[in-house]
């Protein structure tokens, strides 16, 4: 029996099919859980796995970080620009291969510190973000 607990956000038919053997991935339907809920659930997981083929900006990784859950995710969109070194792993898209090997790496060699984590996301805080903003907006404006 495998003690570890990973939150499953976004694996297609095709992926669940080629990853059977991993058979601790935690499905879940983000849709139905209450916040505080989808906090404990963050909260209470070894690691994200994010395998998002079209998302611009997951926010859902943002909120795991929050939470001291790191990340595990396709570089797609916004994703790989979320985590760095300390707070995840970014895999080339549709390599189920590699996925569920760093997944079992993981099980074996888990690298990643909450407070890394909780850190990392407040890079994405709403006064971070506006902040980010002014910046560009003024530096275009010198232009």
């Amino acid at each position: 029996r495998i003690s570890a607990q990973y939150l499953n956000v976004g694996f297609y038919k095709k992926a669940i099919y080629t990853l059977n053997f991993i058979s601790f991935i935690f499905k879940f339907s983000i849709n139905k859980v209450a916040l505080k809920s989808l906090i404990d659930l963050y909260s209470s997981s070894h690691v994200l796995l994010n395998p998002t083929l079209q998302d611009n900006f997951p926010t859902v990784n943002i909120e795991s970080l929050a939470c001291g859950t790191p990340i595990v995710t396709y570089k797609t969109g916004g994703g790989a620009e979320i985590v760095d070194k300390k707070t995840g792993i970014v895999i080339e898209r549709h390599d189920y291969q590699k996925m569920a090997e760093t997944i079992n790496g993981l099980k074996n060699n888990y690298v990643f510190n909450s407070k890394d984590c909780v850190n990392r996301s407040k890079s994405f805080s709403l006064e971070k973000m506006k902040e980010n903003y002014i910046k560009l907006y003024e530096s275009l404006l010198d232009k």
